[in-house]
């Protein structure tokens, strides 16, 4: 995705940065174990931190192996640190309830912007949408009938359906009243 390319050039060019390398020739395995030696030491990169760095970095040297710009990986032979697992944290029901009843509350300007900001955060809630699916979110995807939302390209580009639930439905459905009542003319839920 262009999120992705985004992401390379990034580390790209950090890498190239911290390790003022000028040319492809200059790249060896020992530049390499001081960059990550310097993010851990001086940057306190964590596990996660380092591996996705090592991964991102070693795609983009594979490919300049493949395209004869190096004649070998140097940082294929290192190791990669274990990523400790951990449970995801999430919202507790207590502070959800408190900002959607903050929102219920608040003084939006117009109708359509209170609609929307609780049929949002109830989305997140029930649904456990990222961001991008939610921005992505077309009118076509959410049935009422079916009482389901499909989400299209999600995380690893997969499609998944999700169920709609009453308590969702009942937000959506106040926010597309709404959003009826201005007749937007896009395609995207929200």
């Amino acid at each position: 995705t262009p999120r992705t390319i985004l992401w390379f050039k990034e580390i790209l060019k950090y890498f190239m940065k911290d390790t003022e390398v000028k040319h492809l020739s200059q790249i060896n395995e020992q530049i390499i174990r001081r960059y990550f030696i310097n993010g851990r030491l001086e940057k306190k990169w964590c596990a996660k931190t380092i591996k996705t760095r090592m991964s991102s970095l070693g795609l983009f040297f594979k490919w300049c192996v493949k395209q004869g710009y190096l004649e070998s990986n140097p940082i294929e032979d290192l190791p990669k640190p274990k990523i400790e697992t951990t449970i995801p944290s999430h919202i507790k029901v207590s502070e959800a309830s408190f900002i959607m009843e903050w929102l219920k509350a608040k003084n939006f300007r117009y109708k359509y912007e209170k609609s929307r900001a609780l049929a949002i955060f109830a989305m997140f809630i029930y649904t456990g949408l990222r961001l991008n699916e939610l921005l992505n979110l077309k009118l076509h995807e959410v049935d009422f009938e079916e009482k389901s939302i499909l989400i299209k390209r999600g995380k690893g580009q997969k499609d998944r359906m999700l169920p709609l639930i009453y308590r969702l439905e009942v937000f959506l459905e106040k926010y597309l009243k709404e959003r009826k009542r201005l007749q937007p003319e896009s395609i995207y839920f929200f």
